[in-house]
């Protein structure tokens, strides 16, 4: 029986014992390791278990690297242009690309530091030239090509720095930066044999110094020679003696390892192994080809040292190369955000919606920009010009990724976009902000273009559709708008437009009756109703239009209160209920019923909490914000202070009343406890006060704190 055959063998009878048989054990929590266990209680074949086991890998590996990042867009363990952390930096860049992520604010953001990033040994270099190229940009107009052979030696190969002593790690990579490039490169072949010199006799693989007869091969540097060989002619003979001193480093539990019996660095040796197979066997090397069930045993040997949390020992670089060497897909990212939906629910970002900028981390050395979300309607004008600060002004504005919706344009010098957007749609994009120094970061932003009938969207979700907000000129991103008075005549803007009317005209009297639209809505009358106008609502012989004329309140008889106070019992208790009897006339509440633990307006307060507050237990929003006097009381607002509404009390980026309509706390910066702000959330089309990480968890059977 062929060793992976008993191999799979052992594997499931084990399982089999262990969990079918409900011994004693944790069960993982990997989605596929629970798919491994069902498979094989049914009897099923264990080969498309692990070809699962390594799809699922493939996705928690990507999750993982995603939210990896340093905050200035590089990866490694330390920020910095040192030559490890560009190497990482494009190695990232490379497995994101391997599987299909070669888009996003994170791939952007990565792409935009590597191209800054000073390279000065031939390693970075070469790595650096072979990311820029993958990602389409045209480093040879940079000059990198010639950057790359000003740093060869006499003999036309290459060592770790100019003119030093070829090595085969250094060379092979400069050929392999060479060849994407595109350049004519004359002394291809010279370079070649130079390589092909290196490799150690026999079946042998490369060293990483000069050749001897004693130098042992290393899994490193034959792996990157093969690479380079399997993309060029006539080194077949070279390519099958490494690939068969690579096969040789085999282990007993599938591995590739330099020196047997010592695990250490397993997975990345494992990782360049089978990428440096996986080039021979595109070349057609019949000895790679031949070796495909022991390089898929390599792979689940990866899968099963990948960590809980989706990396592979916690680091960038190792997490970059297992991910290479699983096979190369494009994983499904239908909102197009640089996320594979698979992966979102692992990150807590929304499959539906472009929000790959919640994974940004702002640049710590100064240089800073702020992401947006903004609103605009087909067809009508539209501005806004994002902000950047830090870093050396001035500062020049670019697109980085993404689209700008047709008749938007960006303005270089400002960072302003303007136009009339053409059609409707949701446009994500990345601006690059490059400020005097030449440091540059990147700004993720989305602009959602409205269609006149698409009357059903309300972003910010303050009760005010956003077509609505922008015909009339307020902030469709924005709740606290919601509480304000465009027009100074007592109705918020929602109520403008609950209520049909015009949010920007104080004196607007659609029934002609002499009472502005916004005094008769106040007071309960009848806006489309000229009748009103000569009635008398409180029964005080005023008429109401008098009233508001005199500016009197038309539905208050004041001449009854006085009247009361007069008699007497103004703070008499007919009924004591601790209420007084003045109150309860004024409120429309029973001088004989005992209603003090009544909520006439159902605002949330008792009435004996309505008179002890000051606030009106007849109307449920005393100061007419759009906030409740319960709510108010419950969260330490002042129900007397329209201006509540507006304030973000939590600093979380939503108004209080946006966190009423949402649901959310507005005395929490975080009131599902998802680690997103509030605000961020909302941006983002989430619901601030659902934690939906936590109910991914519960509906796929997971406990939340085991």
């Amino acid at each position: 029986m062929p060793a992976f055959q008993a191999w799979g063998r052992d594997m499931k009878n084990g399982m089999e014992r262990r969990f079918c048989g409900r011994e004693s054990g944790r069960v993982a929590r990997r989605a596929a390791f629970l798919l491994t266990l069902t498979v094989l209680c049914l009897g099923l074949p264990v080969t498309s278990v692990l070809a699962a086991a390594v799809d699922t890998a493939r996705v928690q590996g990507v999750a993982w690297l995603l939210q990896a990042q340093n905050r200035d867009g590089s990866w490694g363990v330390a920020a910095g242009e040192d030559g490890a952390t560009v190497a990482t930096t494009a190695e990232a860049l490379a497995a994101l690309r391997h599987a299909g992520v070669g888009h996003g604010v994170v791939y952007s953001r990565g792409l935009s530091w590597l191209a800054n990033a000073r390279a000065g040994s031939v390693d970075a270099l070469a790595r650096k030239l072979i990311a820029l190229e993958a990602a389409g940009m045209d480093a040879a107009a940079a000059g990198l090509p010639d950057d790359l052979l000003a740093l060869r030696n006499a003999g036309k190969g290459w060592g770790s720095f100019g003119d030093y002593q070829s090595g085969a790690l250094d060379t092979a990579l400069a050929l392999e930066a060479l060849r994407v490039s595109g350049i004519a490169y004359p002394d291809s072949g010279t370079s070649l044999d130079v390589l092909r010199e290196l490799q150690l006799p026999g079946d042998a693989g490369w060293t990483f110094g000069a050749k001897s007869s004693s130098s042992p091969g290393y899994i490193f540097p034959t792996s990157f020679a093969l690479v380079a060989l399997s993309h060029s002619a006539g080194s077949a003979a070279n390519i099958r003696r490494g690939v068969n001193w690579l096969l040789s480093r085999q282990q007993a539990d599938d591995s590739f390892l330099d020196t047997d019996g010592i695990a250490a660095g397993a997975v990345q040796q494992t990782a360049l192994a089978l990428i440096a197979l996986q080039a021979a066997a595109a070349a057609n090397i019949s000895e790679a080809l031949n070796a495909a069930t022991r390089m898929a045993a390599a792979r689940d040997f990866l899968a099963a040292r990948q960590a809980a949390d989706g990396g592979w020992n916690g680091d960038a670089l190792q997490t970059a190369l297992a991910l290479r060497a699983l096979p190369a897909m494009t994983l499904p990212d239908g909102d197009g955000d640089g996320i594979p939906d698979a992966a979102e629910p692992l990150l807590g970002t929304d499959a539906a919606i472009a929000d790959g900028w919640l994974l940004v981390q702002d640049d710590p050395d100064g240089l800073r920009g702020s992401s947006f979300v903004r609103e605009a309607l087909v067809n009508r004008n539209f501005a806004f010009t994002p902000t950047a600060s830090g870093g050396q002004a001035p500062y020049a504005w670019g697109l980085a990724g993404g689209q700008l919706p047709p008749g938007i344009g960006l303005d270089a010098a400002t960072g302003r976009l303007s136009g009339r957007p053409a059609v409707a749609g949701v446009f994500a994009l990345s601006l690059v902000i490059t400020d005097a120094a030449v440091n540059s970061v990147i700004v993720p932003g989305r602009i959602r273009v409205l269609a006149v009938n698409e009357t059903g969207v309300d972003t910010d979700g303050d009760g005010m559709p956003s077509v609505w907000e922008l015909q009339q000129g307020f902030d469709p991103v924005s709740a606290g708008d919601a509480s304000g008075d465009a027009d100074g005549d007592g109705l918020s803007n929602l109520r403008e437009y609950q209520n049909g009317t015009d949010p920007r005209s104080s004196s607007a009297d659609s029934d002609g009756d002499g009472m502005p639209d916004g005094f008769e809505i106040v007071h309960g009358l009848n806006r489309l109703d000229a009748a009103d106008a000569a009635l008398d609502k409180d029964g005080d012989g005023v008429a109401n239009l008098a009233e508001y004329q005199q500016g009197r309140n038309p539905s208050v008889n004041e001449a009854a209160v006085f009247a009361v106070v007069l008699m007497g019992d103004g703070m008499g208790d007919t009924d004591n209920d601790g209420l007084p009897d003045s109150f309860e006339n004024a409120h429309g509440l029973d001088l004989n019923v005992d209603d003090a633990d009544g909520d006439a307006d159902g605002d949330g307060l008792s009435n004996i909490d309505e008179y002890r507050r000051g606030t009106r237990p007849d109307r449920a929003d005393t100061d007419g914000d759009g906030l409740p006097d319960g709510f108010e009381a419950r969260h330490g607002f002042n129900p007397h202070d329209p201006a509540d509404a507006g304030r973000d009390a939590d600093g979380d980026g939503l108004s209080n009343l946006q966190e009423l309509q949402w649901g959310s706390d507005p005395r929490k910066t975080d009131s599902d406890a998802d680690n997103v702000a509030d605000g961020a959330e909302v941006s983002a089309g989430r619901n601030p006060a659902v934690n939906e990480a936590a109910v991914i968890r519960l509906l796929s059977g997971d406990k939340v704190n085991p």
